[in-house]
């Protein structure tokens, strides 16, 4: 494939991006803002107080939305593609790849944007199962209601946090689809922390609610990732 056919193949990218967010949108939209509405109504026992946790990673989430967007028509993002259709890498007007040595790493380029494209559209189906699994126990906040049921079971019996990880897999795989910096930077310096404290703040939660029954649990999964991983990440 030449260095002109390469923007049909970056058009795809970026409309593949695009099929994602559309399937996060509207599949099972009607389910999911019925059981939005439903926890809505449900009577709050616990609250996890705290603006970095309950705020700050939303506010996260709009904000590689935003970055997202602009990726999408390279703002932010180091592919360039000129007038005539030929792509070369740049950051901050600085070229630094096009031309032959460009064309030579274009097998790398493939690569990198088919394999971000690929986990992105699986960590959008991840995502959109992840809170139809949940139910109407899913809700904005770190909180316990009542009528709340620990979910043990399908993807939840793999992992605790399975709607936060395919939240963090979505920016950073979107990121190496579309070559974006910005996005990348936000997501491993900002989104990725403030996720994974909401997360540890949710599991006291849990805890302190179901004591051993969450106690258990948490013994038998891990937090992002099986628990083989998990454990052997700890050890590290």
């Amino acid at each position: 494939m030449s260095q002109s056919h390469f923007y049909v193949f970056d058009m795809m990218m970026r409309a593949c991006i695009l099929l994602g967010l559309i399937f996060m949108t509207f599949s099972h939209f009607v389910l999911i803002l019925k059981n939005r509405k439903a926890n809505e109504q449900m009577e709050v026992l616990h609250y996890c107080k705290g603006f970095a946790v309950q705020k700050l990673p939303l506010y996260s989430t709009y904000i590689c939305a935003v970055l997202l967007a602009l990726s999408i028509f390279r703002v932010g993002s180091i592919l360039k593609v000129d007038s005539s259709h030929v792509p070369s890498l740049s950051i901050f007007g600085i070229t630094f790849m096009s031309g032959d040595e460009l064309k030579q790493n274009m097998t790398a380029l493939y690569i990198i944007c088919i394999v971000g494209v690929v986990l992105y559209l699986t960590s959008s189906i991840l995502y959109n199962t992840a809170q139809v699994q949940l139910g109407k126990n899913y809700s904005m906040d770190v909180d316990i209601k009542y009528g709340y049921r620990l979910k043990t079971n399908e993807l939840y019996g793999f992992v605790r946090h399975p709607l936060y990880l395919s939240e963090i897999l979505l920016w950073l795989c979107a990121s190496l689809t579309l070559l974006s910096w910005s996005l990348f930077l936000w997501t491993v310096c900002v989104h990725i922390p403030l996720y994974v404290n909401r997360a540890k703040a949710e599991d006291e939660l849990l805890e302190y609610h179901w004591k051993d029954e969450y106690r258990e649990y948490k013994e038998r999964t891990g937090a992002f990732f099986p628990i083989i991983f998990d454990n052997k990440l700890k050890r590290r």
